[in-house]
């Protein structure tokens, strides 16, 4: 499908970028290169061994149950995590933090005029 097909009413659109050596885990959670973002606006987080890193926040109410599940099996295993713990984090108030590095966001020409 047409990128711009994607887009449709909407100002913005996220997709996973391709060149992100942590693609190939994104994808596999995601189940697609679309990234449901709760705002197209960076902010600053904290990660553990990494400092401050510019983000977004996966919008976990446009993720189906089997997203959700891939997430939570993924990260429990990558952080030897409880997955209730895990599913109890990424659906509260912490939610899934992307590196702005790991995501490529397209703008329509509309939100410029």
């Amino acid at each position: 499908m047409e990128k711009a097909a994607v887009i449709g009413n909407r100002l913005w659109h996220a997709t996973l970028d391709r060149s992100s050596p942590r693609f190939e885990n994104w994808k596999q959670c995601l189940g697609t290169d679309d990234v449901p973002l709760v705002s197209c606006m960076e902010h600053n987080g904290t990660f553990p061994g990494y400092g401050s890193k510019a983000c977004y926040r996966i919008d976990v109410s446009q993720l189906t149950v089997e997203q959700i599940e891939r997430f939570v099996a993924h990260f429990a295993a990558k952080f030897k995590l409880a997955p209730e713990e895990v599913r109890r984090d990424i659906t509260g108030e912490h939610g899934i933090p992307i590196w702005a590095e790991d995501v490529a966001i397209a703008f329509s020409s509309r939100a410029f005029i």
